[in-house]
């Protein structure tokens, strides 16, 4: 009789745990490395552009930015894990969306065929792709599930989805399309969000470089793209960019961040995703996040701007685009530090130096603002990757105060003038 109410209870238990939409769970999430050189001031690194290495326009179409995260009331599930392979336990979810997994993925792998690559929001396409004359303008979609059924002895690991890949003219308009469908199933002992989060990844990568590669080939039509005839646009700058001149694009590189502050945002970031056992993520991706951050800040100011990324292998001048009349953004990260409060919630001091430069018509640069910014974040711990989340925040927040000239008071950001 005994038996009788507790699988009575169990079973209840479970049917409880199902109809309450199950507990949600987070995925470790993946932004693509910028590894910086080892050696020289940025000044000197940036000092001559690459000019031998095709360009890629990368078109994001979705609605919303493809930095922003999922709030409680507008996250999108991705899928379950399931307890004895029916009663759904957890939902899965990335904390970035599945935009920002598919745009960084789709940086890496252009990186890696060799591409100078650039992102945009597609309401830009049309202008920007004037001014870029890029050899390759593309609009990833992906769309998938994932689920794991626990199976008592092993897990099944289930992914189906698809991945299509516009390729488009310099209107904006798709000349043709790819399109792979994706089915993974992995058996595993354990498999749990860190093998999960693998899953989807390696699955997108493989799918990204299948698609992608064909660009390389000889054969492939090539996006033609002829001069456009475009009048001068004024471009709502703020006050500290309001110049002689506005630029017709500013060009966000990635930022440079020293391998001591590098390796202790990294610990920091891989830990708040709440696994010890996942793959420590890449030095190189707390650069990433430091210029997500600034593009984020430029687009809340309406500045026209692209983030832009070297190919695999070379140096940050690589990134900078080959041509006349407009603006790029260099960013270093120069003092990272934790501040514990008792009782309190934590803090990240940052401090950032950014240079502002206006590239002529002559191929000539000139030093338009080179300013010393500061804030004081407090980590956002109601998320996943909240460590991931505050270094946005962070550097969002000192973009803001560097595109304004004024301090930001939800972040206590400052920014102050560097004699030239």
């Amino acid at each position: 009789m005994q038996t009788i109410k507790t699988l009575n209870y169990l079973v209840a238990s479970l049917l409880l745990l199902t109809l309450s939409a199950c507990v949600p769970m987070g995925l470790p999430e993946y932004f693509s490395p910028f590894y910086q050189p080892k050696q020289g001031h940025l000044a000197n690194i940036i000092s001559q552009t690459a000019h031998n290495n095709p360009v890629a326009l990368i078109v994001f179409n979705g609605d919303k930015s493809y930095t922003s995260i999922n709030s409680a009331t507008t996250v999108k599930h991705l899928g379950s894990q399931y307890l004895l392979g029916i009663f759904p336990f957890t939902s899965l979810y990335l904390q970035h969306t599945l935009d920002s997994l598919l745009i960084e993925k789709t940086i890496n792998n252009l990186k890696v065929l060799g591409y100078q690559s650039h992102v945009t929001h597609k309401k830009n396409v049309k202008y920007i792709a004037s001014l870029l004359q890029p050899n390759l303008v593309i609009s990833p979609t992906f769309k998938t599930s994932i689920n794991a059924y626990d199976l008592i002895f092993f897990r099944l690991l289930s992914l189906k989805g698809w991945l299509k890949v516009n390729f488009l003219d310099a209107n904006g308009n798709t000349m043709h399309s790819e399109t792979l469908p994706i089915h993974k199933h992995n058996y595993k002992r354990t498999g749990f969000a860190p093998l999960l989060a693998q899953l989807l990844e390696s699955s997108l990568d493989k799918a990204l470089e299948e698609i992608l590669k064909q660009t390389k080939s000889p054969y492939f039509p090539k996006t033609r793209l002829k001069k456009s005839i475009i009048s001068a646009r004024k471009i709502n700058q703020s006050k500290s960019v309001r110049q002689n001149n506005s630029p017709n694009l500013l060009a966000i590189l990635p930022t440079i961040i020293s391998n001591k502050e590098a390796k202790l945002l990294t610990e920091k970031v891989h830990l708040s995703y709440g696994f010890n056992n996942t793959p420590m993520l890449s030095m190189g991706a707390t650069s990433r996040l430091f210029q997500r951050g600034l593009e984020e800040a430029a687009k809340k100011h309406k500045i026209t701007a692209v983030s832009s990324h070297p190919p695999l292998g070379t140096k940050i001048n690589a990134a900078i685009p080959n041509i006349d009349n407009f603006w790029y953004l260099t960013s270093e990260t120069t003092k990272v530090s934790i501040l514990n409060r008792k009782n309190k919630n934590d803090y990240l001091k940052a401090e950032m130096t950014l240079t502002l430069y206006q590239r002529n018509s002559h191929n000539k640069d000139r030093l338009i603002s080179l300013k010393r910014c500061h804030s004081l974040t407090p980590v956002e711990r109601g998320v996943d990757g909240y460590w991931a989340v505050t270094i946005e925040k962070a550097s969002l927040a000192m973009g803001e105060s560097f595109f304004t000239s004024a301090t930001s008071s939800t972040n206590s950001s400052y920014c102050e003038d560097i004699p030239l």
